[in-house]
């Protein structure tokens, strides 16, 4: 098969392309088309030869001419019968070279059968003897006929009634310890003596009973509930933080857009600071409030008097 999409395609033979009048094969002044599937009939951007005797024009397209599952070339020439060839690709760029892709098969069975396919020695598999006989590990673990490996690390349809010690446990999966399987009283008081530490607990606590005396360290999530009070430093944290907030921390003027009737605090006031501090222009008709440039209207309303009111629109977004 073809290759497709090679950086450097084979060369195409087209055919003769005969001149109508008197049977000639044309050697020279011939036209190339390519066409390939989907697409477009282009001009052609390759390479166009002649046979040594003058009668076959060959072709070699360019790498992105090959590109397709498929694709024509036709020679032609004015007062001339034409001549096409269509190229079938193969899914390799390497010319030569054609594979098997399972996953295109048609009507492929469930078991795909490798006939006159050699498997090296090591290897082989012995099949029938795996479905009939237990599986030994060197002597030292047997599974009966009737047990399954589900997968390297699981083993079905059995139960270990007995392990008479276990001495390194590196990992259990979520759900192994269940309430169930813990007896009544196994964890106790005297179990959990009074002074074990916790370094952490990951996930949700769902109540305490009692009172929580004291908490040494932080708080790294939220506190939902009341606080029944706050020590005085934390109240002297706060104090700064709100100080901070009104007499430190600076605050960009609302830019061109329109107000929202329900808007932050900080918001309005800064509409409020925008509106006295900035340039405004008014005329018979138009209210406009600039921006910090002087010459760019943020906001604007629409104004009229007629003589007994006079009324102003909602401001709303410039220029």
């Amino acid at each position: 098969m073809y290759p497709r999409n090679a950086a450097s395609p084979e060369r195409i033979a087209i055919g003769p392309v005969i001149l109508i009048s008197d049977g000639t094969p044309q050697s020279s002044g011939v036209t190339v088309t390519v066409r390939g599937q989907g697409g477009a009939e282009a001009g052609s951007a390759g390479t166009i030869a002649y046979g040594a005797t003058g009668v076959i024009v060959y072709y070699t397209p360019t790498q992105s001419e090959t590109d397709f599952t498929s694709f024509t070339v036709t020679a032609s020439k004015t007062g001339c019968i034409p001549a096409c060839v269509t190229v079938i690709t193969s899914a390799s760029a390497t010319p030569g070279y054609a594979g098997l892709d399972w996953a295109l098969m048609i009507g492929k069975t469930t078991v795909n059968a490798l006939t006159n396919t050699s498997i090296i020695t090591t290897q082989k598999v012995d099949v029938d003897t795996i479905k009939t006989n237990p599986v030994v590990n060197a002597g030292t673990i047997t599974f009966p006929t009737t047990a399954t490996l589900a997968s390297t690390t699981n083993i079905t349809a059995g139960t270990i009634a007995t392990v008479t010690n276990v001495t390194t446990v590196n990992g259990l999966a979520a759900g192994v310890i269940t309430a169930a399987s813990i007896a009544a009283d196994a964890i106790t008081d005297a179990k959990v003596a009074s002074d074990v530490t916790i370094a952490s607990v990951t996930g949700a606590v769902g109540s305490v009973t009692g009172a929580v005396g004291s908490v040494t360290g932080n708080v790294g999530g939220n506190v939902t509930g009341s606080v029944g009070s706050l020590a005085a430093q934390a109240k002297a944290d706060v104090n700064t933080e709100v100080v901070d907030a009104l007499a430190t921390d600076t605050y960009a003027e609302p830019g061109q857009g329109t107000p929202a009737a329900t808007a932050s605090l900080s918001a309005k006031i800064g509409y409020l600071f925008k509106a006295w501090r900035n340039r405004t222009t008014q005329t018979a008709t138009e209210y406009s409030l600039y921006n910090d440039n002087a010459t760019t209207v943020d906001q604007k309303a629409t104004v009229s008097d007629n003589g007994t009111t006079y009324d102003k629109t909602e401001v709303a977004t410039g220029p």
